[in-house]
């Protein structure tokens, strides 16, 4: 039998693939909405991955992304009417993603305070993304869970493109890793934030988000790399970090007055 590239037959591994436009319901022109069609085509999936070629309209609270994904090349979500503060690609159970993108409308999605994609809860930990991409939201990405890895993603012309912060102290935003990509030109100060002071949370003051997170390898062009209520975080120290023009004329930027206002156990690397 011909052996799939993690030593499983090559038809265990098709069978695992499940093309999006075969369920009921699906659009990939990009004209018509198709939230509902998509969740539901998601929840059938189970742990299987579900294969998206095409443009799918997204509308409302988004997606409920509970299985392994894979965008084709040039293919998009985009939004229509999503509700506030919701997330068009809302991460909810372990997985892994390659190839996501979202594009929001930018004349309305950062405003009304869109995530591109979001990953999220206790469940959602450990969680893999590759290749994925936002633009035009308020957020690009949210990391919202522990143990989660970010390569080569790119998130670009958000109000703010990455923002990692702890929802509780019982799921922290440890052992976070993002490698490669980039996270330049955001719409407003921030490229990146780490302990996001503006973000929702129940961690009481004085107490971290998260310990262990790295950033390694990106340009971050355009924008500041925030950094508050964390411990052990690395930056640049395994490959520089590329970061130029910083609207705020701050590069990297270390606590909050009149939030937590600290770091803890720092690194930093190489910044070019």
């Amino acid at each position: 039998a011909l052996i799939g590239y993690d030593g499983r037959t090559l038809k265990a591994t098709m069978d695992e693939l499940h093309l999006a436009t075969s369920f009921a319901g699906v659009d990939n022109t990009g004209a018509t909405d198709t939230t509902t069609a998509l969740n539901a085509a998601i929840a059938s999936v189970g742990s299987g991955t579900l294969v998206l070629i095409g443009t799918f309209k997204i509308s409302g609270s988004g997606l409920a992304v509970t299985c392994n994904t894979f965008m084709y090349p040039g293919s998009k979500f985009t939004t229509s009417s999503m509700s506030t503060d919701a997330a068009v690609f809302d991460v909810t159970a372990r997985s892994r993603h390659e190839g996501v993108r979202v594009e929001g409308n930018s004349g309305v999605d950062p405003a009304n305070g869109t995530i591109g994609i979001r990953v999220s809860g206790l469940n959602a930990s450990r969680s893999t993304f590759v290749n994925c991409s936002g633009i035009n939201c308020k957020y690009g990405g949210v990391v919202r869970t522990f143990s989660v890895t970010l390569d080569d993603c790119r998130f670009n012309s958000n109000t703010c493109n990455l923002s990692m912060s702890a929802a509780s102290s019982s799921v922290q935003i440890n052992d976070v890793k993002v490698r490669g990509g980039n996270y330049a030109n955001p719409l407003g100060t921030y490229a990146v934030k780490i302990g996001d002071p503006d973000a929702t949370t129940t961690v009481a003051a004085g107490q971290p988000h998260c310990q262990g997170i790295s950033l390694n390898g990106f340009a971050v062009d355009g924008g500041t790399i925030k950094v508050d209520s964390a411990l052990c975080v690395s930056i640049g120290t395994a490959e520089p970090i590329y970061h130029e023009n910083p609207t705020s004329g701050i590069g990297l930027e270390l606590g909050t007055a009149g939030q937590d206002d600290y770091v803890g156990g720092g690194e930093v690397g190489p910044c070019v």
